[in-house]
């Protein structure tokens, strides 16, 4: 008989550990299948790894059923799910879980059965018993909707009787989270009478009659039903069962639903974009293609190299995921490749509903989407023969995910390619330097884009795009703001910026103002005793928001109330200091009460289909001038866009973290990078505190080269990344002195287990506060662990609840 390793769903399965189970039942067992397993008293869901290899000399416990017809998840993803898991440190089930949306997932919990062979009973409990559902188990809440019809309201005793005689009995079973499903309010004539006090049962019943047409019925997604009516979607499923409404789950649209679009013509390419795209292009299909590294400056035309290689991937019977760092990116990235590939993509973002992703990983299983559009999530899209891989803007720290499992979907993209045989292309104006590093080593292929091209979009899709002409970089002038100071300038408007924005306006153009840094005022002091209005939860200063008249903590999301006096000394001298994206806009649509401004920051576009619409306003000239955070630094292509302005470049160039010129240099050479994309030159004034800074002359110049060459000698004398790999243990938990104490802890246990396995290339920092010393009430210290492969003294570490591991951390703050 054979006997499976299975990864249990499960908070107690830590590390790397699976689970040998028996199939006395001759169960149809695949790898990458999911089963439901006993585990201590519950039965879980799990997922099957493959065969065991061992005898174990002790009985096995038995898969009791199978949750899927086939697998769910290739061998190449089970692979690279336990690589996550052993790189990053993390257990095998919260890694696979990447691979499984919800709708794929399946979670068990105990249900309810009739008895086969009912013993005999009261007629009351006979009535009861037919009532409940036959043939199928059913949940607690049904069974009890079911019973209130008998018992005026009262059915917890009823239900309890036939539990206790056996009528009724309880079992583990999965419970699926359904896909994407739609509601039909059909206003049947056996429906059954509500049960008394049921609220919500009785609040959507109410929204639903408000809402239905006068003549059809009202047909509406599951979801968005729920949300408008302000209660469960098992409301409306328990409604399903009185017979008020259908709940119909939704199937994929077929190619033959689909409508029948033209895809738009590829523009001719340039000399250098042919050379680059014939080299990578003979690559696709190969066994173990080489990874490449695509660096071409802003507007340089990498992204026309991307649908190439991958109309050439479709070409061969291969598919594509191409990854962008932002949901900001999205919108535009999408459009691009669904006009040339109409109908043959998919896209995943963080903005999905649960069945809106499970929607579009059955369309990607099925091979029905062939290119898959996304965020870092989509690298775990179930692609049928991969054969691309594009990580654009690699560099992003948007592509590491900040909860467990903490990944790199850069990192992970490239074991993907190492396990599929996909080739993989990283792309950036500014790639990282562990990225840059790896390409000067030999690892990466390099190849460089140094002339940016103009594009002219053509009225219809069948006629081609036209490369007008090359266009030089954008001219970048920076101010010294200590000159403006001096001079008695104390707008956030240099002299410079404030004519460049009305020259602009004046042509017609359009300009974008950066800053990122989110609200009104950035702290409110009080000018007699030095009170700065901080967080209670997390002991950073409170951002004054003017659209919401309140104090806003970025950290927790807490508000409070805008003081009219010190909460210390009751002095009503009350000062806001420093500036944001909305002053920045208040300033703006005072200074030029003419001009269109739209501001787009993450107060702005948190609501679904906010980022499309900000960047389709803009497109369509409905706006003069955008002011943003770092969410208009990446990628957008905007060719009306002549003029940039940086408010202040000092924002992030003296943090205590050790990337902190390298996010600098970043940022600012992508968001200049926005101006002069079109046919018109491009000009960016860049503010600054510290004009004299490598990063900001560097910046300036769109000189990558030199700044890694400045920046890398540090990071040697520092030991830092890339010369050095690095991971982060962090603790948060309540109680100052407890956190330290947890810290000290853990760290005496490190150095212990360092010794004992003689790992001589490892140090230990710390442990230390971190740098937001407390968040949302908790109180957080840290320990780095610096040297190669600290994997070794990780792997499988006991840490107490509170901790987590960071393999890989894109900062240290």
């Amino acid at each position: 008989m054979s006997t499976y390793e299975v990864a249990v769903f499960h908070p107690a399965a830590r590390g790397s550990t699976t689970f040998s189970y028996s199939n006395p039942a001759n169960l149809p067992v695949e790898a990458g299948q999911l089963v439901s397993v006993p585990f201590g008293q519950r039965v879980l869901p799990g997922l099957v790894i493959g065969e065991s290899d061992s005898d174990p000399d002790f009985e096995l416990k038995p898969i009791q059923s199978l949750l899927d017809a086939g697998p769910v998840m290739s061998s190449e993803q089970i692979r690279l799910a336990r690589w996550i898991s052993e790189h990053y440190c993390c257990s095998l089930s919260e890694a696979l879980k990447l691979f499984l949306p919800a709708g794929v997932r399946t979670r068990t919990s105990k249900w309810l059965v009739k008895a086969a062979e009912p013993p005999h009973s009261r007629a009351e409990l006979s009535y009861a018993l037919a009532a409940l559902p036959d043939g199928r188990p059913f949940s607690r809440t049904t069974a009890l909707t079911a019973l209130a019809r008998l018992t005026a309201g009262q059915p917890q005793p009823l239900l309890k009787q036939l539990i206790s005689r056996g009528l009724v009995k309880e079992v583990w079973a999965e419970a699926r989270r359904s896909g994407p499903a739609t509601l039909r309010y059909i206003g049947q004539s056996d429906q059954g009478k509500l049960p008394e006090r049921a609220t919500q049962l009785t609040r959507a019943l109410g929204w639903l009659q408000a809402h239905k047409p006068a003549s059809e019925p009202l047909t509406i997604p599951l979801t968005m039903a729920a949300k408008s009516a302000g209660v469960s979607v098992g409301a409306f499923r328990r409604l399903a069962g009185l017979g008020y409404v259908e709940v119909v789950s939704d199937a994929p649209l077929t190619s033959e639903e689909k409508p029948d679009l033209v895809g738009e013509r590829p523009p001719v390419l340039t000399p250098a974009q042919r050379a680059i795209y014939q080299a990578l292009g003979a690559r696709l299909g190969q066994d173990t293609p080489k990874p490449a590294l695509l660096h071409g400056v802003t507007a340089s035309g990498k992204t026309e190299i991307y649908l190439r290689l991958a109309e050439d991937a479709l070409r061969l019977g291969q598919s594509a995921i191409i990854l962008v760092p932002e949901i900001a990116l999205t919108p535009q990235t999408i459009g691009r490749f669904e006009r040339r590939f109409p109908g043959r993509t998919a896209a995943l973002h963080s903005q999905l509903t649960a069945g809106e992703r499970y929607r579009l990983w059955r369309r990607v299983a099925s091979g029905d989407a062939t290119i898959v559009i996304g965020a870092r999530s989509a690298t775990f899209a179930p692609a049928r023969r991969l054969g691309l891989i594009v990580v654009d803007e690699e560099h992003e720290y948007s592509y590491k995910q900040d909860n467990t499992p903490r990944y790199h979907a850069r990192d992970a993209a490239l074991k993907l390619g190492e396990l599929t045989g996909a080739l993989v292309v990283m792309g950036s104006a500014t790639p990282a330097l562990e990225t840059y590093s790896q390409a000067l080593a030999g690892r990466f292929d390099l190849f460089e884009l140094s002339e940016r091209i103009a594009v002219r979009r053509p009225p219809s899709p069948s006629h081609a795009p036209i490369i007008r002409r090359h266009t030089d970089m954008p001219a970048v002038e920076i101010v010294d703001l200590r000159a403006e100071l001096r001079a008695g300038n104390r707008s956030i408007f240099s002299r410079r910026l404030a004519r460049l924005i009305e020259h602009t306006l004046s042509l017609d153009e359009q300009t974008i103002l950066f800053l990122n840094r989110r609200g009104t005022s950035t702290f409110v002091i009080c000018r007699d005793c030095g009170l700065v209005m901080t967080c209670r939860r997390c002991d950073v200063s409170l951002v004054y928001h003017r659209d919401r008249s309140d104090l806003l903590c970025h950290l927790c999301g807490r508000s409070e109330r805008t003081p009219e006096t010190c909460p210390q000394c009751h002095s009503t001298r009350i000062r806001y200091f420093g500036a944001g994206t909305e002053r920045v806009e208040a300033e703006v649509r005072k200074r030029f009460p003419d001009a269109r401004v739209v501001r787009w920051d993450r107060d702005t576009a948190g609501r679904p289909g906010a980022h499309a619409e900000m960047l389709r306003a803009f497109q369509e000239r409905r706006a003069d001038i955008m002011v943003g955070t770092q969410m208009i630094a990446k990628g957008l292509d905007l060719p009306a866009v002549t003029l940039v302005g940086i408010v202040s470049a000092d924002v992030t160039l003296h943090l205590p973290d050790f990337r902190a010129a390298e996010r600098t240099f970043q940022l600012l050479t992508q968001v200049a990078g926005r101006a002069g994309r079109g046919e018109a030159a491009g000009r960016v004034v860049l503010q600054t505190y510290s004009p004299s800074h490598y990063a900001i002359q560097l910046a300036s110049r769109h000189d990558y080269t030199t700044f890694y060459k400045m920046e890398m000698p540090f990071r040697q004398e520092r030991r830092y990344p890339p010369t050095v790999p690095l991971a982060r243990l962090m603790f948060a938990g309540a109680g100052e002195e407890r956190a330290e104490q947890q810290a000290q802890r853990v760290a005496a246990m490190l150095r212990e287990r360092l010794a004992r396995l003689a790992i001589g290339d490892l140090e230990l920092l710390g442990p230390a506060p971190a740098y937001h010393r407390r968040v949302r009430g908790k109180y957080r210290w840290q320990i780095l662990v610096r040297g190669p492969h600290p994997q070794r003294l990780l792997a499988d570490l006991p840490l107490p609840p509170g901790w987590a591991i960071d393999v890989e951390p894109v900062t240290t703050l």
